[in-house]
């Protein structure tokens, strides 16, 4: 009966990833790695000392297994993403903040489990922290897409704010967070929907995509290039005379032609300009008239 009834009782969800896990997105590695390092300097500079942040890898699930596994004590930061669609969601376990706030006003950062509610102390600097964020997601996407990201809206109380149902599918990339102060995981949140249409999201990262220029290769093939000759033609004249003339010419004969005003110049079999008759230097030149 014990058994049994274990075996229906609810587990909790995790989102940790299984070693042989493909990642949702491979292209936010790269955007991953320049937010942690940025959120990294972010923390030092609010009191938390030599601080290390670790994105991993991005991982698939929908909203209602995500909020399945937070806490309701965990704070939200909503961010519009435009032109990108959708928002972005920033997860801060509450005990990051309390700690936080406490280091900056020279405390020692020791949180306790009794924690309740964030103080308007902790709400102001949740917010300078989604400030904070919004020139770090600028520099993490810049390789990506140009975004001018907007901080829109804190949730410190735990509620989801407009993901969409509990079977809207989500992009959850997590950060461990590692100092003198602790561990801890961040999480950024985007909708599926959102990431989808981002070219060079779903094939790597940026730096998969675009590989580095070899600036003396690219120097001396353009140099290679420019020497290659091609056959320049023009046409000045198609006098036209009957079969009969034809066939009776004989040496010494003259045929009569109309030198026309402009004449057309050709690289090969394709138009290049046109252009007009003349001398220069005792020798029968053409001037460029147009360029086609």
């Amino acid at each position: 009966m014990n058994a049994a009834r274990a075996a229906l009782d609810p587990a909790p969800v995790s989102l940790t990833r299984r070693q042989d896990d493909a990642p949702a997105f491979p292209g936010l590695s790269a955007v991953g790695d320049r937010f942690g390092r940025g959120l990294a300097d972010v923390l030092a500079r609010f009191g938390f000392g030599e601080v290390h942040v670790r994105a991993d890898a991005s991982l698939m699930t929908n909203v209602g297994e995500w909020q399945s596994t937070r806490s309701a004590q965990d704070a939200l930061l909503r961010f519009q993403m435009n032109p990108m669609k959708g928002a972005m969601l920033l997860s801060l376990p509450a005990k990051l903040v309390v700690q936080l706030v406490d280091r900056f006003f020279g405390g020692d950062g020791i949180f306790t489990d009794s924690h309740k509610e964030f103080s308007p102390a902790e709400l102001r600097l949740l917010g300078r922290l989604g400030e904070a964020c919004l020139p770090l997601l600028a520099a993490a996407w810049k390789d990506v897409i140009t975004i001018e990201p907007q901080l829109m809206a804190m949730e410190p109380d735990g509620r989801i704010p407009a993901l969409g149902n509990p079977q809207e599918p989500i992009a959850v990339l997590p950060f461990a967070v590692s100092g003198h102060y602790g561990q801890f995981e961040i999480q950024c949140v985007f909708q599926q929907a959102a990431l989808r249409p981002v070219e060079g999201l779903m094939g790597g990262s940026a730096s998969d995509v675009a590989e580095p220029v070899d600036t003396i290769w690219q120097s001396l093939l353009g140099e290679a290039v420019m020497q290659v000759r091609l056959p320049i033609r023009s046409v000045f004249a198609r006098p036209e005379m009957s079969l009969e003339k034809l066939v009776s010419l004989k040496e010494g004969d003259l045929i009569p032609i109309l030198m026309p005003r402009h004449v057309p110049v050709s690289i090969g079999e394709k138009l290049f300009a046109h252009g007009s008759v003349g001398e220069s230097n005792g020798r029968t030149a053409i001037k460029i008239e147009s360029l086609l």
